[in-house]
């Protein structure tokens, strides 16, 4: 419902109850509604006002992304460079996300040995925001709140050199969720490199000698902020908590390889490999 919508459904519901007065449920003035509505929800009835909490909470969400690539051969060398910058903001308050990437590539020829490197670096950051409380909020809030003090009176959206209201009406269960928004943060930033290195060397003979070296190495952590007045529960949490958890990781693997390729004749041909590899698990630091 809207403003007026609301406004109407109090009145009808007093009136079933016999209130304010007898002559209130008779007739329907202004001076009832001073006896039914709070001083915060007056202006609201008075001038047909209503406040769209779910709008106030949404904003136009977008995403960009910027890709920009090289590629340069010359002679025994190629080389390739990518890198990627993706960012979006959410529909909601306080919600995003950004990420960076980048990725090298180099091969070399020289003579009987061949070498080449991929790698890969990537940062990824989250705005989580607020949590289903901060829609719980915009869902249960009375839409003749008022989402800013006196200076914001008859603002419907943002509202710049106001102060908001933590209490939008007198209901003790509800809060601002334009406060949630604010007061609940939590980013998680994730920081990965990983790539591959290789020699491969020609023996002789049908022989030939390879070396892979795979490492990866990642860093991830959440963090979160509640302020003294986010709601948990339909409660407020009544003190500021902080959280920080980070996680460190790193892994390889190591690969010997040894081929033989040899042909006899014009119909027969013989393909051999050995191989011994390496792999660490996924050892993790968390504090």
């Amino acid at each position: 419902m809207d403003g007026p919508e609301f406004a109407e459904l109090v009145r009808e519901s007093r009136r079933f109850l016999g209130q304010p007065s007898a002559a209130c449920v008779a007739s329907w003035t202004a001076n009832c509604d001073t006896l039914v509505f709070t001083t915060d929800e007056l202006p609201y009835v008075t001038s047909g006002r209503s406040t769209d909490w779910q709008r106030m909470v949404l904003r136009t969400g977008y995403q960009r992304r910027n890709q920009l690539g090289l590629n340069v051969n010359t002679g025994n060398n190629r080389l390739s460079l990518t890198g990627t910058v993706f960012s979006q903001d959410g529909i909601s308050l306080a919600q995003g996300y950004n990420q960076y990437m980048g990725t090298l590539t180099f091969e070399n020829v020289t003579g009987r040995l061949r070498v080449g490197v991929t790698a890969t670096g990537s940062r990824s950051v989250a705005d989580i925001g607020g949590d289903v409380q901060l829609w719980g909020e915009a869902l249960a809030n009375n839409p003749l709140g008022a989402p800013y003090d006196s200076a914001g009176v008859g603002v419907d959206h943002a509202c710049n050199g106001c102060t908001l209201k933590w209490k939008p009406t007198p209901d003790p269960l509800r809060t601002n969720p334009l406060r949630e928004a604010q007061g609940y943060i939590r980013q998680q930033t994730r920081d990965r490199a990983f790539g591959s290195a290789y020699a491969e060397l020609q023996l002789g003979r049908g022989f030939s000698y390879r070396v892979n070296f795979g490492p990866d190495v990642s860093n991830r952590t959440d963090g979160q902020f509640h302020g003294a007045q986010v709601v948990v529960g339909n409660l407020p949490i009544g003190n500021p908590e902080a959280a920080l958890r980070s996680e460190h990781e790193f892994a390889f693997t190591l690969d010997n390889i040894l081929n033989y390729h040899r042909n006899f004749g014009t119909s027969h041909r013989v393909d051999a490999t050995l191989l011994y590899g390496r792999a660490t698990p996924w050892p993790t630091a968390t504090c």
